[in-house]
């Protein structure tokens, strides 16, 4: 006569046979997921996104804080914004790759465009704005080449300057 222990036992393992066959399910998930890696040329989980870093200040060098800065793909009309901290300086982070044109705003001051930004892979665009006094509805555009930073690499004592190539890749 089997007793309620040997029930338990016997569920106990069962329980240990399922779990015993988990692993192999993960193995080969894990196998089908190096497989897509490889066959697709990157890694599955690779990053396609840049970074846009600055300062605001106004003409006489002070920083202003609380300025809206706005950066929007060009290609795809799609924005970002942030908000300037105490000293001035601003970070948009996770931006895909593409062609930016960058807005910066404060109260009592003339809107900054600068059109023209192009974001690569894993390098960080600075783009410094200097505000002018005057009213929000007039805009200062500057169409100039922005420094990248690498920031793929180890670093060194300050920003590295690349040369913007107009090759494709």
């Amino acid at each position: 006569m089997p007793t309620s222990r040997g029930v338990e036992n016997k569920t106990a393992m069962t329980r240990a046979a399922q779990i015993a066959r988990r692993p192999r399910s993960w193995r080969l998930a894990f196998a089908a997921f190096c497989l897509l890696s490889l066959t697709t040329g990157k890694p599955a989980f690779a990053q396609v996104t840049s970074s846009l870093v600055g300062t605001v200040r106004d003409q006489a060098s002070r920083a202003i804080a609380g300025a809206q800065v706005t950066a929007l793909e060009t290609n795809t009309n799609s924005s970002r914004s942030t908000t300037t901290n105490d000293v001035g300086e601003y970070r948009i982070d996770f931006l895909p790759v593409g062609n930016y044109e960058l807005a910066v705003s404060a109260t009592g001051f003339k809107q900054f465009v600068r059109k023209g930004i192009i974001l690569q892979l894993l390098v960080s665009a600075q783009v410094d704005a200097s505000l002018e006094l005057g009213s929000r509805l007039e805009t200062i555009s500057v169409a100039a080449d922005v420094p990248l930073t690498d920031t793929s690499g180890p670093k060194s004592d300050g920003p590295s300057k690349i040369k913007r190539s107009s090759t494709c890749l």
